[in-house]
């Protein structure tokens, strides 16, 4: 059956709908930056099978189409074209794809996309121009200098011509190192132009720093600033100086300076008030104005002008006490100023009628109670004993009224503070001997309150720190029949009044160690005859003892019975004693390396040495029937002086039966 005419526009329709197909395709969409870009397979599905299609089955019968054709009105039917209704339902129908056309539509704009990304980041990478790093640029510009001889030596040639300027001229040179932080210390002396003697006090400036003289007239003004800097001294009563230096790195010591006196001056000549030497080193002072004196104890005082009609200058050394001086300021003629030299006298005086411990100055002067008495003090049983440094004082006496159960008054041992007054109790006892001092432990014997007469511990020895106020027993026995102090040991001879006991003589540290019997005999007498040396008088004869031997030898009986008291000095090499020559007491001073005694002054009624002061001051009791007093003598020269007026009372002694 041939085909209507009215067909041939179809085939325009036809294509039509193919173009309609293909631009409602979904379009691929190109990634967004930072998408993950994932290649993937798409796994085939039943509707994207590649397999064949099968091919149906050719019925030995023909179809029931066959069997009826279509009539014409059929054929103009199926080539009609389709109403606007039906085109427009056919396109919706043909932009929705199936379930299964979504998922590859899906994988085909997904890997369209991916391309699509890939293309646009290649395209941007060709395009992107990346910034090197400082780091990359200056080690480009150092190779494309290096490389460059003519850059090279160009830089090097100026930079060395610029170090050379610097370094040429001062200014700049100090100016570089100023900024690195470099600086310099001024050192100077100062002294008064008329008597060449230091200036101590004075003002040096430098640079916004500074710094006081000493007493030797010097002084260092530290981290100065370099370059060009003015110096600036100044001090009361005299005139500035002003002066240019140029300050290097390190240490600099400038020419010794003399400032002019511009105020009033006063002169003074200082003596040793007990030797009348001269004083070295001395200082007067007033307010802010302050001059150093001469070897030969000579001062010049400068001060400001001053409409006051007398003024009070104070006057100090080294070792000696401060003196304040009044004087007129109409004075013309140098000013005699006596110095007593440090250190104080202790004493027990009832110039107020009780036995009150003083101390005074070496001049009598600053009297001052520093332990009152209780008025039990019995004056029989009193005794004084200072430290070699005098800080301390040992004090016997019955000021604490304490009896034992016989209604026997007990004595007590105190030592007080010399410059407070405090006082700590030690002991109390039936009796107590000061034995001496080793540095600052002291050293008493005891005889126990209570204890019965055949106690073996009825007396002990004991050293007391008075520093740490620790006490340690050395020994004891029922009685000692002496005792004696040599050095850092202490020796000590027992008694036979204890049956139980073995009566020796013995030494022991008076740190506790090294017990030692030197002797297994019993000695009746103890006698110290030299200085190292003991008498020692058994029933029968005498022997004689050696410090540091190891034990004793027979000797002759000693020419004199006195047992001797020995005062060393601080450092030992010197040691006071007393003897009795043509009735008059004569004061000695052992050298401990020579072994020689030098006398030093004689005196009626001179009784013992109390102390050392210092290396050349000592002070030494006299005790007469018109006085008991102190006095204090100078082994550099001059005459003994009176301090005081004391008591008579005990000082070191032995611990015997």
């Amino acid at each position: 059956m041939a085909l209507p005419e009215t067909h041939a526009p179809d085939d325009e329709w036809a294509e039509e709908r193919v173009k309609r197909l293909m631009e409602i395709e979904p379009k691929a969409t190109p990634p967004k930056p930072g998408d993950e870009i994932v290649a993937t397979a798409a796994e085939p599905t039943a509707e994207t099978s590649t397999d064949p299609e099968p091919v149906p089955a050719v019925n030995a019968e023909p179809s029931e189409e066959l069997k009826n054709p279509a009539s014409d009105d059929e054929v103009d039917e199926l080539f009609k074209a389709p109403s606007a209704d039906e085109a427009a339902s056919k396109e919706d129908s043909a932009a929705k794809p199936e379930p299964a056309e979504d998922a590859v539509v899906e994988d085909i704009v997904r890997s369209d996309s991916d391309a699509a990304l890939q293309e646009q980041d290649k395209a941007a990478q060709s395009n992107v121009v990346m910034k090197p790093s400082l780091w990359e640029r200056l080690k480009n510009d150092w190779s494309d200098w290096w490389d460059d001889p003519r850059k090279r030596y160009i830089t090097l040639g100026v930079l060395a011509v610029l170090i050379g300027i610097v370094f040429i001229f001062p200014a700049s040179r100090a100016y570089m190192m100023n900024l690195v932080g470099m600086r310099g210390d001024i050192s100077v002396q100062v002294v008064d132009s008329k008597t060449t003697l230091p200036l101590k006090g004075a003002k040096v400036e430098v640079a916004g720093q500074s710094a006081s003289t000493d007493a030797q007239g010097k002084a260092t003004v530290q981290d100065v600033k370099l370059g060009d800097q003015s110096v600036v001294i100044s001090k009361t009563a005299f005139a500035k100086v002003t002066e240019g230096l140029s300050v290097k790195s390190g240490s600099q010591t400038l020419p010794t300076v003399s400032l002019k006196a511009v105020g009033t001056q006063f002169s003074f000549v200082v003596t040793d008030y007990v030797s009348g030497k001269p004083v070295p080193g001395v200082e007067a002072s007033y307010n802010s104005a302050s001059a150093q004196g001469s070897k030969d104890g000579k001062v010049l005082l400068t001060i400001p002008p001053t409409s006051a009609s007398k003024i009070t200058v104070t006057i100090s050394a080294e070792n000696y006490q401060t003196q304040e001086i009044e004087f007129s300021t109409d004075t013309k003629t140098a000013t005699p100023v006596s110095l007593a030299p440090s250190g104080k006298t202790v004493f027990i005086s009832k110039q107020d009628g009780r036995y009150n411990l003083y101390s005074a100055d070496l001049d009598g002067k600053k009297r001052t109670v520093i332990l009152e008495a209780t008025g039990s003090e019995n004056a029989d049983r009193l005794a004084l004993s200072v430290s070699p440094d005098g800080t301390k004082a040992a004090l016997v006496s019955t000021r604490d009224n304490q009896k034992n159960a016989q209604g026997f008054l007990l004595s007590t041992l105190s030592v007080v503070d010399t410059k407070g007054g405090k006082a700590q109790t030690v002991e109390h006892a039936e009796s107590i001997s000061l034995l001496g001092w080793n540095g600052s432990k002291l050293l008493y014997g005891q005889t126990v309150a209570g204890a019965s007469a055949a106690n073996p511990n009825r007396q002990k020895i004991v050293a007391y720190d008075t520093n740490g106020g620790k006490k340690l027993p050395l020994a004891s026995a029922n009685y000692f029949n002496g005792t004696e102090v040599i050095g850092g040991n202490v020796y000590y001879a027992t008694s036979s009044s204890d049956p139980s006991a073995t009566s020796n003589f013995n030494k022991i540290s008076v740190d506790g160690t090294g017990k030692q019997v030197l002797s297994n005999q019993e000695y009746w007498t103890v006698l110290r005859t030299n200085y190292d040396m003991l008498s020692l008088q058994t029933n029968t004869s005498w022997q004689t003892y050696t410090a540091g031997a190891t034990g004793v030898k027979p000797s002759a009986a000693p020419t004199s019975l006195d047992d001797r008291l020995y005062v060393d000095n601080a450092n030992g090499s010197q040691s006071l004693w007393v003897d009795v020559r043509d009735g008059k007491g004569v004061l000695l001073s052992y050298d401990t390396k020579t072994k020689k005694d030098t006398v030093l002054t004689s005196q009626t009624g001179l009784a013992q040495p109390v102390r050392w002061i210092n290396d050349t001051t000592i002070v030494f009791r006299v005790v007469t029937p018109k006085e008991t007093a102190d006095y204090v003598f100078s082994t550099a020269g001059g005459q003994p002086k009176k301090i005081t007026d004391t008591t008579a009372v005990n000082g070191i002694t032995q611990l015997r039966y």
